[in-house]
């Protein structure tokens, strides 16, 4: 088992304080050994430990050994002041019997130096580690700074950073720059003449010997002595109250006064605040700009002085512009207010408002507000006047003695209310369909209100009108009708509802759309084979107008009555079962007719030419053929030479004539 030199860590406790975790350096050891095992290194001198007096030590000893096995029994094993500590024989963890008074120390030589012989045992070895440690005073008033101000030219020790505690370790600077340097081992902070001007915040820390840090903020203001406050400045009239002046970088205390300006004798300063004052009350209408000069002196820098100009604020509402326009709606009773124009100078305060000029007797205002509203309390009416001229006057009420004034002219803009943006507009809609529609192509002029809308023109006794919301539609329930009339002229006219004065109106031309079905030619043929019931159908010429709806069809035509038709499908059939005969009649002609069935209004027809082809059946490609058979032979054979101008079906063969028919 051989001790180590390490760093350890120490659970610290003070009567009034929490514990702290502060990390030591050991500085040597001394150990010894009971046993032959294996040899250790043996330090020189006692292992020291700082200690500040606002802590109790706790540490854990196996730190201290090169083990040999993982099991271990600790103890105290003498030491001038063993009684003083207590070690935990398990996990070794040594501690203070009680904390530590720098100021009342218990060691035996009264020196805050506890010795103390730690022991480790296993079962074939005990070794051996002594502490010296070494209480320190507690750092109550750690480190000093301060403020210290010098000219860029000046050079030498700014200050010397102390701590009422030693010995430490060093000391380290942030926040300086390469004309302020620190010593780490005094904490003399020095500086190089030359630097820059400004304020330099130096962190200063020291490090104790205990391993404990404190922190102190030393300031440098460097530059130049000099008054801060510039020129011009603006006060209030009514007021005496100027500025307070200021400085930078003194390096005594600052004594102010009035040395000249051809307004000196209207002032006064206060040598010790630097509060400059009027003698009398500002007035913008008797004087509106002062000339004062000012010194100030430190006492041990060259002095400095400002020529200060003081300008004196008219108090009271001013306009920013002679004149301002305002568009107001016709029929609209508040027309606005000039308020945003106005600023105040001087301290704020409440403003009266008038009007005058040659239409005032046609406005009113509010006094508080400024708030300007027609007199009459229908408002304005374009085609009456539409121009108006006032005067508005804003008073200052905290002395009823500031005014201002601005002209005003009061547009009024026509046709508040519902204005069309075309005059004529075309709706196109479906025969047999009653809603028309709404116009559109309107917009309002003026505060938004709800409309009445109203029929007029030629035709306008075929329809009526929604009178809310505009929605035009046919009288007759049904609609219109394209083969009767399809254009119709009307004119519709919507009137604003706030007043009834307003209205604008629009001419509407409707145009009816033929509905139903369409057939895409005149004449259709349809060939046909003889003896085939199904002829067809005429169902893909025919196109559909307007909403799509189911279609009934029907037969006319001089052949009709050979035929037959499925009213829903439209397919035509022969009404013989055995269709067609070419050699009878080969060519028929019939109209079919399509009805709508929606409104059983609308129809179109189409005129069928049904052809049937002809030779239907078996069909010999000669008319004469010779077989040869030898004698004694029954079968003669097959005439052959049959063709078929349909599918192949059974055939029967029959002798139906011929000399020879009965042999």
């Amino acid at each position: 088992m051989n001790i180590i030199q390490d760093k350890t860590t120490f659970l610290l406790r003070t009567k009034k304080k929490l514990i702290l975790l502060l990390a030591l350096t050991l500085a040597s050891g001394v150990m010894g050994t009971s046993s032959a095992g294996a040899a250790p290194t043996a330090p020189t001198a006692a292992l020291t430990k700082y200690v500040s007096e606002a802590q109790s030590a706790s540490w854990s000893l196996p730190s201290e050994f090169t083990p040999d096995s993982s099991t271990y029994v600790y103890a105290i094993a003498g030491g001038d002041d063993q009684s003083k500590f207590n070690i935990d024989s398990v996990t070794g963890t040594l501690s203070f019997v009680s904390a530590r008074d720098f100021e009342n120390p218990e060691d035996l030589g009264l020196g805050n130096t506890y010795q103390v012989t730690l022991s480790a045992s296993d079962e074939t070895s005990t070794d051996y580690v002594t502490y010296v440690v070494q209480i320190t005073n507690s750092v109550l008033n750690p480190i000093t700074g301060g403020t210290f101000t010098h000219e860029p030219s000046w050079s030498g020790t700014l200050t010397t950073v102390t701590t009422n505690q030693s010995p430490f370790a060093n000391m380290t600077m942030t926040g300086g720059d390469t004309y302020t340097v620190i010593n780490s081992t005094t904490g003399a902070i020095t500086v190089t003449a030359g630097g820059p001007e400004g304020t330099l915040t130096l962190q200063v820390t020291a490090t104790l010997a205990s391993g404990e840090t404190a922190t102190t903020t030393v300031t440098f203001n460097r530059g130049i002595f000099q008054i801060t406050t510039t020129s011009p400045i603006s006060i209030s009239e009514n007021t005496t109250t100027v500025a307070t002046f200021a400085s930078k970088y003194a390096l005594g205390t600052v004594a102010w006064s009035i040395i000249g300006g051809v307004d000196s004798t209207s002032f006064t300063i206060d040598s010790v605040s630097g509060v400059l004052t009027l003698n009398s009350d500002s007035d913008y209408e008797v004087q509106s700009s002062y000339s004062v000069e000012v010194q100030a002196d430190d006492g041990v820098s060259t002095v400095d002085s400002l020529l200060l100009t003081v300008n004196v604020n008219n108090d009271g509402p001013v306009f920013d512009t002679d004149t301002v326009t305002i568009d107001v709606a016709e029929n609209t009773v508040l027309v606005g207010s000039v308020d945003g124009n106005v600023t105040q100078n001087g301290p704020a305060s409440g403003l009266t408002w008038t009007l005058s000029g040659p239409d005032a007797a046609t406005f009113s205002i509010d006094s508080v507000t400024g708030a300007i509203s027609f007199a009459d309390p229908n408002g304005g009416n374009f085609e009456e006047t539409n121009t108006f001229n006032v005067t508005v006057t804003a008073t200052d009420t905290s002395t009823g003695l500031e005014t201002d004034s601005i002209d005003v002219v009061i547009n009024v803009t026509p046709n508040a209310g519902p204005v069309f943006d075309t005059d004529t507009v075309t709706l196109t809609v479906a025969e047999n369909t009653v809603l028309v529609g709404t116009t559109g192509h309107i917009s309002q002029v003026g505060a938004a209100s709800g409309r009445t809308w109203t029929l007029s023109g030629v035709d306008s006794a075929t329809f009526t009108i929604n009178s809310s919301t505009g929605a035009i539609s046919f009288a007759n329930g049904t609609g219109g009708d394209f083969e009767d009339t399809n254009t119709f002229n009307i004119t519709v006219t919507a009137t604003d509802t706030s007043t009834g004065l307003e209205t604008d109106s629009i001419d509407v031309v409707i145009n009816l759309t033929d509905s139903g079905p369409v057939f895409d030619t005149d004449t259709v043929t349809i060939d046909v084979a003889e003896n085939t019931v199904l002829v067809g159908s005429v169902d893909g010429n025919v196109t559909q107008n307007g909403p799509a709806s189911s279609l009934t069809w029907t037969l006319s035509g001089v052949d009709s009555l050979t035929f037959s038709i499925d009213s829903v499908t439209g397919a035509i059939s022969f009404a013989d079962p055995n269709g067609g005969n070419f050699e009878e009649t080969n060519t028929f002609n019939v109209t079919v007719t399509a009805t709508d069935t929606s409104t059983g209004l609308e129809t179109d027809s189409i005129d069928v030419v049904i052809n049937v082809t002809p030779n239907v059946g078996p069909v010999f490609d000669t008319d004469t053929v010779t077989i040869e058979v030898a004698e004694n032979t029954e079968l003669v054979g097959l005439v052959g030479h049959m063709n078929s101008t349909t599918a192949v079906t059974p055939l029967t063969y029959t002798i139906s004539g011929g000399v020879d028919s009965t042999t």
